[in-house]
């Protein structure tokens, strides 16, 4: 699977996963000059900026961990981007959900609140 297929799968397992726990999905990939969100969504009062990782754990870490300092700075500039085009109350935070593929298995780990804006 190329690499831009396997995010487009991993984006859209995410999805259905998220979903099936209720949580709603409010925008996928919000795109800014200098940064993406994967997935901006809301669960109960907290609205969360999704970074979604998919691939082969055993190839370089686990999914979660290739979430840089650099990554991170460009999902803070574009959640502040959606965040000023729609104005929320309640709580945010910077989720990262992981979708490990091995095999035809699929798993995936959600890491609610993986990091703060700096």
């Amino acid at each position: 699977m190329k690499r831009t297929e396997r995010g487009k799968f991993g984006e859209d397992v995410a999805v259905r996963w998220l979903e099936g726990k209720g949580i709603k999905i409010l925008a996928k990939n919000f795109k800014v000059r200098g940064g993406e969100v994967d997935l901006v969504a809301q669960e109960g009062d907290v609205l969360a900026f999704v970074e979604v990782k998919t691939g082969r754990p055993w190839a370089f870490g686990p999914p979660e961990s290739w979430v840089t300092p650099r990554k991170r700075k460009h999902l803070v500039r574009a959640a502040r981007s959606y965040l000023a085009k729609n104005p929320w109350d309640g709580e945010v935070r910077f989720d990262v959900l992981a979708v490990e593929v091995r095999g035809d298995e699929v798993h995936v780990r959600h890491l609610r609140d993986a990091f703060r804006p700096e």
